[in-house]
């Protein structure tokens, strides 16, 4: 029986990339279940000749975007440069994604900031992170501003979570990290696997190994694996065995993998401590080296902090080849067994308690041997390769069953011009004002050819009458709301399945408003438009929280919309008013505003005061002012 299609976007081997090879060695096992092509970067180089699989380039795959229409797509997704060009796919055709790293904050630099796009990366922070995001993108852009903890405490993958069938992670650590972003997300922890390469490089004589990568064989053997970064703590190895020089047998450090001096100087390091004769950076390895420096390893020294929720694919290969490792007993890595690694707490004295283990190993080989076969032991069972295999087939086929969910709006907004919305209004020929009013009187709600969902909550039966004649809605795509019930239908509304919601109400209390601008988000597609046409019904009553139409502008900010236009009747006025003052209000019977708003982001920040304050208002200026009234910022 022929099998059904399957579309992966990852790199592959020989590009230099780890998830390139856990790509590889899965696609064996996809191929039984499924018909595979790969899509690769146009920029690629040439991968290695692959049984059974089809490989084109991006630009192929968009030339033929129809052709896999319906086809179930898998997105392994990593922060680094090589997976830039398969996110904007991700985002525009759900699937599901292996998020190999809990933060893609560095991924998102490489869409943007690497080429000097300033405006990206501010329009991505305010994307994920909604006002808090816009302060902090702000800040970068006037002053450069910018905290390396940001990498970690804002991973930026919120759209991504959301957008995405289904999200594949290796840990639960990783799994956590993806809920508390998007506690809706359908998230899977499936383990890493362990390399076929590993199991056919086990129990490889340390002898030979030594002799093949020219080490003594009577030296303590230390080892780092893969690229070397500053999480790493490549700095606190060095720091150690320069203390312990004396006190530990001869020994040799050697770090297998390629430097990266823009993230670490290691060779700077070195030289200031001293250890240019005990240390050796090789480079990047080929597999069958990586195999050999494992195998002639006492001790596998793979520290992560802080961690960004990777799972370390050489620590799997080193753990499953019976190597004993000494990793820092935090996020995925706390979840290794005891017994199958030294964990180490991180801590003010994490330089001790790894001298101390140092020490004690270098002593005890029968330790070192018990660990390992611990190790060993554990990477077959858990992640064996062919139980990653089948939870693969199962979240994919699950995954094409689900309904695309709604997202964004289909095309920009189109108002009326002034003209014919003159002609409009003559043709209704509506002279009394009513409160509710303001909106259609200057054309906030947009006109629009495709088919959009519209939820309105207005005071009398003309106002839907209006919608119709001025703007051309279909009255079927309307759906009028009770005001009394708006708050508890928008809560039950399917999420994203709004395009343009329009209220019309009196002002108030605070906490109601609040809701209903977090239930309009929850409801509004990205992009979606809000419409608020608000007037005082006694002023006595208007809430000194809003009784300033800086107070709404702030509140939306806050709620995940972008402000695009305001009309507070002949003059920017208080809510609070005395109507029954002539010099206060003169042209209108009633005080009233209208509010337009994109939305632009998912991410709520609750207002922590209710002050006015001159930071407030000038964070508020500098965010409304730099608005783009188009939409395109916004679209997926």
């Amino acid at each position: 029986m022929p099998c059904s299609p399957l579309v992966i976007f990852s790199p592959l081997p020989p590009v230099q990339n780890g998830i390139a090879d856990y790509c590889a060695e899965l696609l064996p096992w996809h191929t039984q279940d499924f018909d595979c092509t790969v899509v690769l970067d146009n920029a690629a180089p040439e991968p290695e000749v692959l049984a059974k699989v089809k490989i084109i380039r991006l630009a192929e795959y968009e030339t033929r975007w129809n052709d896999f229409a319906g086809v179930p797509h898998l997105y392994h997704l990593g922060n680094n440069p090589d997976h830039v060009y398969l996110f904007p796919i991700a985002m525009r055709r759900p699937g599901v994604v292996v998020l190999h790293d809990a933060s893609l904050h560095y991924l998102v630099d490489c869409q943007t900031l690497r080429w000097g796009d300033i405006d990206g990366y501010v329009e991505a922070l305010t994307r994920e992170y909604g006002y808090s995001g816009a302060l902090l993108a702000e800040q970068f852009r006037n002053h450069g501003w910018r905290e390396t903890s940001m990498f970690y405490a804002l991973p930026m993958n919120r759209s991504i979570l959301a957008r995405s069938r289904s999200v594949i992670v290796h840990s639960r650590y990783a799994m956590g990290k993806a809920l508390a972003q998007v506690p809706e997300a359908d998230v899977v922890s499936i383990p890493h696997h362990i390399a076929p390469a590993a199991l056919a490089n086990d129990h490889v004589p340390q002898a030979d190994a030594r002799r093949r990568i020219g080490a003594d064989q009577d030296e303590l053997l230390l080892i780092s694996l893969g690229f070397v970064t500053g999480a790493k703590r490549i700095d606190c190895i060095l720091r150690s065995l320069a203390r312990l020089r004396g006190k530990l047998p001869p020994f040799r450090y050697i770090i297998a993998g390629a430097a990266q001096p823009d993230q670490y100087d290691v060779q700077a390091d070195i030289r200031r401590l001293g250890l240019e004769d005990r240390v050796t950076v090789t480079g990047y390895l080929s597999e069958s080296l990586f195999f050999d420096y494992v195998a002639a390893a006492d001790v596998v020294l793979n520290l992560r902090y802080p961690t960004g929720g990777e799972t370390s694919g050489t620590l799997i290969r080193a753990l499953g080849t019976g190597a004993c490792t000494v990793v820092v007993d935090h996020g995925p890595f706390a979840e290794i067994p005891d017994g199958a690694a030294v964990k180490l707490a991180w801590g003010s004295d994490f330089e001790e308690r790894l001298e101390r283990s140092l020490l004690e190993l270098a002593h005890a080989p029968d330790q070192r041997r018990q660990i390992g076969e611990a190790a060993r032991a554990y990477i077959r069972d858990a992640h064996a390769i062919q139980r990653s295999a089948a939870a693969y087939r199962d979240v994919i086929l699950a995954a094409q069953n689900k309904p695309e969910e709604p997202w964004a709006v289909s095309a920009a907004w189109e108002f009326a011009t002034p003209s014919s919305h003159e002609a409009a209004l003559s043709r209704l020929g509506v002279v009394k004002v009513q409160p509710g009013d303001l909106w259609w009187r200057q054309a906030a709600v947009p006109v629009k050819s495709d088919p959009i969902q519209v939820v309105t909550c207005l005071p009398h039966a003309a106002s839907t009458q209006y919608m119709a004649d001025l703007f051309g809605h279909i009255r079927e795509t309307v759906q009028n709301v009770h005001r009394a019930q708006l708050i508890k239908a928008l809560t039950q509304r399917y999420r994203r399945s709004c395009d343009l919601l329009l209220v019309a109400q009196p002002i108030e209390a605070v906490d109601r408003f609040w809701d209903l601008l977090v239930q309009a988000n929850r409801a509004l597609s990205f992009g979606g438009l809000l419409v608020l046409d608000l007037w005082q019904d006694d002023k006595d009553n208007t809430p000194p929280e809003l009784a300033h139409p800086e107070d709404i502008d702030a509140l939306l900010l806050r709620a995940g919309f972008r402000l695009r236009r305001r009309w507070i009747g002949p003059d920017d006025v208080s809510f609070a008013l005395d109507l029954a003052d002539p010099e206060g209000w003169q042209r209108e019977p009633h005080a009233e505003g209208c509010w337009q708003a994109v939305k632009i982001s998912e991410f709520i920040a609750p207002p922590d005061h209710w002050s006015h304050n001159k930071v407030a208002k000038l964070s508020q200026r500098v965010i409304t002012d730099r608005a783009d009234a188009s939409l395109s910022s916004v679209e997926a």
